[in-house]
Parts: structure tokens; C-alpha cells; sequence
């Protein structure tokens, strides 16, 4: 077993989320999952393709970086809107047309995460129920 293992929480939850790569274009998705780290998403190839040009995540020594815009409701059913800068940690081809992603957040502020760890605390439970 690997000894780098996440250790956050992490719950799946199908979010909305918008990713816009470094030529400007938006890509729509949902998410897999999310924990104060980052989030995956499930996304067709071609989608993948804009995000990081034939799967190739890592240029000039380093991950390829993306803005995420990041959509929830609170626990008043308000939404919220989270916009981070992340990098792409990983990207696997699941089948002829479709591919995983996974972000890790690079700068999210302490009140974005204060209101992220709020929400996955509260789908944990709902999730307990």
C-alpha cells in the first residue's frame, strides 16, 4: 500500500463546476468527488483533451494549472460560489470517450475553505443518514 495515501475527507458529490484552461476556454463539468484538497470530475475525452492537451498533465516540469469555479449550496440552501487557481494531479482514460481528473487546490483562501470544510462536513452526515 502506498504510504502517500490521502488522508483528508473526502465524499462524493456531484457539484457543478466550470474549469478554464490557459487559453480562456470554459469547460463545464460535475464532480465525482470533493475534499479541501480538491476535487475529480468525470469528463469526456475531448474535454479532457482542453483541460490537458492529450492527457499530458505535467509541461516544463510542472502540473498544468487551471482555474476552477466551484458551485454549492450551504446549509441554507444558498449557493456559493468557490473560485480557485488548481493543478491537475492526475488523469486516467477510463474508456474510448471518457476520463478522470483530478485538481488539487492550490489557493484556496481561509474563508472559501472554511465554507468547503462546512459543506463536506455536512454531506458526511447526510451521507451517515
Amino acid at each position: 500500500m502506498s504510504s502517500n495515501r490521502r488522508i483528508c475527507v473526502r465524499v462524493t458529490e456531484c457539484l457543478s463546476v466550470e474549469i478554464e484552461n490557459d487559453l480562456g476556454e470554459r469547460i463545464h463539468g460535475v464532480t465525482l468527488d470533493i475534499s479541501n484538497q480538491g476535487i475529480g470530475l468525470y469528463c469526456s475525452t475531448d474535454d479532457r483533451d482542453r483541460i490537458t492537451p492529450q492527457g499530458i498533465f505535467v509541461r516544463q516540469g510542472r502540473p498544468v494549472e487551471v482555474q476552477v469555479y466551484l458551485r454549492f449550496s450551504d446549509a441554507l440552501g444558498c449557493d456559493e460560489l468557490i473560485n480557485v487557481r488548481c493543478g491537475v494531479v492526475y488523469s486516467r482514460k477510463l474508456a474510448q470517450d471518457q476520463c478522470q481528473i483530478g485538481l488539487g487546490f492550490l489557493d484556496l483562501d481561509a474563508d472559501a475553505e472554511a465554507r468547503l470544510t462546512q459543506f463536506i462536513q455536512n454531506r458526511k452526515r447526510a451521507h451517515k443518514s
